[in-house]
């Protein structure tokens, strides 16, 4: 409605200017009346009254081809407002309590975004889609921001998407899509989130499977730079992705920085030994290592 409004307004001078103004403001209104929406009954009354306000005797054929179309968007839009109805967007993103009141409202969210994930338009333009599953998952987050798991499955769902825009060949938009699930983790664990281990590893997880290794060990070290946080599982992760991407004896490495670390807990022995047993099938290592474990108890 802001775009109509300021392309409807914007001063023009000459025929020409005008004839682009007109066209503009109608490509906004096209656009629109297609487009499920509440109250897209008011936006197609507008829309006809102005065809007719331009020129009475096009503006016939022009809201008759559009017709359809709206007949569809108002269809769909009922069943938009139904899911909806409820839901509260204005309310401001705060800790979780567990409260019943709160509890609805994130299914109802996670309904409404399961609704747009049906694809109720029957768009053959899976980008076009995908966008609208990302827009109900931006909404629900300005809500539901200290929840991860929320932000975990809006990341999952563009790395989904992102992966399917590049088999169908539209690669500048892929590339496009995956900086912007770069964008989300930072958004994430820069702002509400910072502490969140689940984020930190989904986004570690994420660039290893680009092969961007370096950028998967400066997310683990700002994860371990934070004070308050326990380390033991970060270095737990970090200590199987180098055994993965390096090997065991850098590996080692960082279970030796991991023990120099007061703040972490006897697990990462285990996951050490378990390492050493399972990988290098070194015996004596596994019994060493899990001796330390039991006089750290």
């Amino acid at each position: 409605m802001l775009k109509i409004i300021y392309t409807h307004c914007r001063p023009t001078v000459g025929q020409y200017a005008e004839n682009q103004r007109i066209s503009a403001v109608r490509k906004v209104y096209q656009r629109g009346v297609v487009t499920p929406m509440v109250n897209i009954e008011q936006l197609w009354a507008e829309y006809c009254a102005y065809e007719k306000s331009v020129n009475a005797t096009l503006a016939e054929k022009l809201i008759a081809e559009r017709n359809k179309e709206y007949q569809i968007a108002k269809r769909i839009s009922k069943s938009l407002e139904q899911v909806t109805r409820g839901l509260n967007r204005q309310a401001v993103s705060v800790p979780p309590r567990g409260t019943a009141a709160e509890m609805k409202q994130l299914d109802m969210w996670r309904k409404y975004i399961q609704w747009e994930k049906t694809n109720p338009l029957g768009t053959e333009e899976y980008a076009y889609f995908a966008k609208r599953v990302i827009y109900a998952y931006e909404q629900a987050l300005l809500c539901l921001g200290y929840y991860p798991d929320m932000w975990y499955e809006a990341s999952l769902f563009q790395q989904q998407a992102a992966a399917v825009l590049a088999e169908k060949g539209d690669v500048k938009l892929a590339a496009t899509m995956n900086t912007d699930i770069i964008q989300l983790f930072e958004r994430a664990i820069g702002g509400l989130l910072k502490e969140s281990q689940l984020l930190f590893f989904a986004y570690a997880d994420y660039e290893e499977e680009r092969m961007k290794f370096d950028n998967v060990k400066k997310i683990y070290d700002r994860l371990l730079a934070i004070e308050t946080a326990d380390p033991t599982l970060a270095y737990i992760q970090l200590m199987k992705f180098v055994r993965r991407t390096e090997g065991v004896q850098y590996a080692r490495a960082i279970f030796k920085r991991a023990r120099q670390d007061s703040r972490c807990k006897f697990h990462i022995f285990v996951a050490s030994a378990l390492m050493e047993y399972y990988c290098s099938k070194v015996l004596n290592f596994y019994i060493l290592f899990n001796s330390l474990c039991l006089c750290s108890i």
